[in-house]
């Protein structure tokens, strides 16, 4: 009987739908302890006690069950079902057992075959509860395997997309990036040329003299400077205006970078004057190039107003590295330069050399 409360009460889960009776389940149980205690002393009217305790217990049972099973409760109606074996042939019992039947083995185990019964059912209804949790258990699990690869789906999807974002973010970025490189690159060949005549400016050629005369100085290498200065500029202008002006700069400076290398820095000094560093070059071979310079521009014309074709000369002057004597790139320049008017001085159109 206590077993039998216990398992009534955790199937039929009264902590649930009746809690209070829970407690009552709970309080029969203790009692059915105590009784089977009293019985096993053999106290008078304890068993007579049992079957008016047990007779309520199973009242209560059924009340229970029956209301447990209005609410749509599938375990009652089972319960039911396997108390409708197990009651009738358990009050036979009782009846027997106080004189109320006949004593025969039939009176006296027939609660046995109902009992069988009882156990059967339950255990059918067990094994289906059993069933049915695996069930969902295994649906849950599926549930759970497909959300999780309905999760992974979209993350991959989520990935896909922000990998697609970030690509386009770095092909903006990039193309940003070589653009401010070109920006660079244009506001540093703006800030190192001359506007006019595409020239390094003044400033870029002292910044790389500077650097290519302390090389050469350090490792004996040879270095030469040629100075030239376009003769009677002024005269040109007044006469023919500063645009022709600015086209005689802008035809020297083309023959100045197609004679010159790559290696050479090529600079307007000033208004008129243009400046060549020539590392690696001694003052043999930067004489001949200065002559091959001043017969290029004494050849060139430039077509003036009426179709008029005129011509300029330039005066030219070299020098080269002193190891003995030379400190500074400006000491080398101050000997040019004067070599320059000496080509002035001795009537233009012309090379000197120091």
């Amino acid at each position: 009987m206590y077993f039998f409360l216990l398992f009534s009460k955790e199937f039929l889960h009264l902590k649930s739908f009746f809690p209070k009776v829970a407690k009552v389940f709970t309080g029969f149980s203790l009692f059915f302890i105590m009784l089977a205690l009293l019985i096993a002393l053999d106290v008078p009217y304890t068993s007579f006690m049992l079957n008016i305790i047990s007779s309520c217990f199973f009242i209560l049972l059924l009340v229970v069950t029956f209301k447990i099973y209005l609410q749509g409760s599938n375990s009652a109606k089972f319960y039911l079902i396997a108390m409708m074996f197990y009651l009738p042939t358990l009050a036979l019992m009782t009846m027997n057992f106080n004189a109320f039947l006949p004593n025969t083995d039939i009176t006296r185990n027939l609660f046995l075959l109902g009992a069988f019964f009882e156990m059967l059912l339950f255990t059918l209804i067990l094994t289906h509860k059993y069933t049915n949790a695996t069930k969902e258990k295994i649906v849950a699990q599926n549930d759970l395997l497909r959300e999780r690869e309905e999760n992974e789906k979209r993350l991959r999807q989520e990935i896909a997309e922000q990998t697609e974002d970030l690509k386009q973010i770095n092909i903006k970025l990039l193309e940003r990036t070589k653009e401010l490189e070109r920006t660079k690159e244009l506001l540093t060949l703006e800030a190192q040329t001359d506007v006019l005549s595409g020239l390094y400016n003044r400033r870029y050629f002292f910044e790389a003299a500077h650097r290519i005369f302390q090389g050469a100085l350090r490792y004996k290498q040879d270095l030469s400077l040629m100075m030239l200065d376009i003769d009677d500029f002024k005269e040109i202008n007044d006469t023919y205006g500063h645009v022709c002006g600015d086209n005689f700069i802008k035809t020297i400076s083309e023959i100045l970078n197609q004679l010159t290398r790559n290696s050479d820095i090529t600079a307007r000094y000033g208004g008129e004057e243009f400046i060549i560093l020539m590392p690696e070059t001694d003052l043999k071979k930067a004489r001949v190039l200065a002559q091959r310079v001043r017969e290029e521009i004494a050849k060139k014309e430039v077509l003036v107003e009426d179709e008029k074709a005129i011509s300029v000369t330039v005066s030219i002057g070299v020098t080269q590295l002193d190891f003995d004597t030379d400190t500074d790139i400006e000491q080398t320049l101050i000997r040019c330069d004067k070599a320059l008017y000496i080509s002035k001085n001795n009537g233009k159109d012309m090379v000197s050399i120091i």
